[in-house]
Parts: structure tokens; sequence; C-alpha cells
């Protein structure tokens, strides 16, 4: 009898799932986005985004196919570093740019995959081959010339950047 009732559970808990309704998914989004950052929200409830994180997240696998989970995983990623879990958005990100290559933001989430070894993680290694990567597939991009600066400068502390950038214009004048 235990069995027959575990049986019945699991498939009830299996019909549920592939019958989840993405309307009533898209207002719990809306209802943690609202708690988040709704009006006089002053402060930064790390709870609250891990809740928004957590929603995104049932989403997306429920409905990894939807024209909206893209852009769901990108404001996935971008919680996640403002929670300083940068591991956890870089795998979303790279998520991103494999799955969805289509997807407008697809190159930008492959350049913060790159900023986000160099300035949060400090690898440079892995930002350089990133920021390598990232020329070699989208050179036209609008954030081209920032990965060829950042390339030139990576490891080069910002106060050395800015005495380069006024030695270049004592030269210039």
């Amino acid at each position: 009898m235990k069995h027959l009732f575990f049986v019945l559970a699991f498939g009830l808990l299996i019909f549920s799932c592939n019958n989840a309704d993405p309307t009533a998914m898209e207002a719990q989004i809306e209802s943690a986005k609202e708690e988040l950052f709704g009006k006089g929200k002053q402060t930064f409830d790390k709870t609250k985004a891990s809740g928004l994180v957590d929603s995104y997240q049932e989403f997306i696998t429920a409905f990894p196919d939807d024209p909206k989970t893209p852009e769901y995983m990108f404001k996935q990623a971008e919680i996640l570093r403002t929670l300083q879990r940068f591991d956890e958005g870089i795998a979303v990100w790279e998520n991103i740019y494999t799955k969805y290559p289509n997807y407008e933001k697809a190159p930008q989430s492959y350049f913060l995959v790159a900023f986000t070894y160099e300035n949060e993680l400090k690898n440079l290694a892995k930002a350089k081959k990133f920021y390598e990567t990232f020329l070699t597939k989208y050179p036209t991009h609008e954030f081209a010339k920032d990965a060829k600066f950042s390339l030139d400068n990576l490891g080069v502390s910002p106060e050395d950047i800015i005495k380069g950038f006024q030695k270049n214009q004592k030269a210039a004048n």
C-alpha cells in the first residue's frame, strides 16, 4: 500500500510540474520584483533578492523554450552578481550564450563573464581568455572597445591607468 501511495504521489508531482502555468509563474516573478524593487524601497533585501532568483529559476526550469526565458536568466544573473554570488552568475551568463546564442544580450553575457572574472574574482587568466574570445566572436559589438581596453590594461591598477591617460594628454598638448 505504501508503494502505491508513493507511485501516485510521484505521478501527481510529475503531472503538476508538466502542467505549470507560465502566467502564474510570471505573476510570482512580478510580485517578487515588487517586493524587492517596489516604490519606497530604500534598502536591498538579500532574502527577497534570493527569492526573486528562485522565482526566475522556477520559470527557467519549467519553460526553457519560452521567449522570456533568456531575459529572465539575464536578470537572474544581474541579481546574483549584486548578491556577490559570482560563480552562479557566471554559470547563468554562460548558459545564456550557449543555449540562446541568438538572444540580443548573448554577447553582453559573454562580456560580463570576462568582466566578472577580472574585477570580482581577480582571475586574470580566465578574464583574458574570455575577453580575447569575445573580440573574436563579436568584433563589432558595442562592448568590443571595452573588451580591448580591458585586455590592454589587464592587471593594471586604476591609478596607473589614470596616470597613463594624463601622460597621453600632456603629450597631445
